[in-house]
C-alpha cells in the first residue's frame, strides 16, 4: 500500500526532492567543518534555552537566528564551490571578492545571532546568579 502511494506520479518527484535535499545536508555536515560547528553550537544554544526556560517566542527567535547562520554557511559553501568550479580553482580577483562577500554574509549573520543571544540570555543568566 505504502509503495503504491510512493510510486504515485505526484508523490515520487516530491519524495525525490526530499532525498536530494537530505543528501545535500549530509554532504555539508560530512565535508564542511564550519557547518558542523554551527550545528553543534546551535544545539547547545537550544539546550541552554530549554534549561533557562526561555519563552516560546524567545526560543522561536533563537531557532530562527541559528537557522539563519546555518543557511548562510550553506550558501557560502555553495558560492565557494561554484566559484572554484568556474575558475578551475585558479586565482581571479573577482572570484576572491565574491568569496569574501559570501563569507562576510555568514560573519554578519553570526554576529547578529550572538547579539540576539546576548539580549535573550544575559537577563536569564543574571537572574540565576542572584
Amino acid at each position: 500500500m505504502i509503495k503504491k502511494i510512493i510510486e504515485h506520479k505526484r508523490i515520487k518527484p516530491l519524495l525525490k526532492s526530499f532525498i536530494f535535499a537530505f543528501n545535500g545536508l549530509k554532504h555539508i555536515f560530512k565535508n564542511h567543518r564550519n557547518a558542523r560547528i554551527i550545528l553543534i553550537v546551535g544545539i547547545l544554544v537550544l539546550i541552554s534555552g530549554i534549561y533557562l526556560r526561555l519563552s516560546r517566542i524567545e526560543m522561536a527567535i533563537i531557532v530562527v537566528v541559528c537557522g539563519m547562520v546555518l543557511i548562510g554557511e550553506i550558501f557560502n559553501t555553495m558560492v565557494e564551490d561554484i566559484t572554484n568550479l568556474i575558475t578551475d580553482s585558479k586565482f581571479h580577483p573577482i572570484a576572491e571578492t565574491v568569496k569574501d562577500m559570501s563569507a562576510a554574509a555568514v560573519l554578519l549573520a553570526s554576529v547578529l545571532s550572538v547579539l540576539i543571544g546576548i539580549i535573550i540570555f544575559i537577563p536569564r543568566i543574571i537572574v540565576l546568579w542572584h
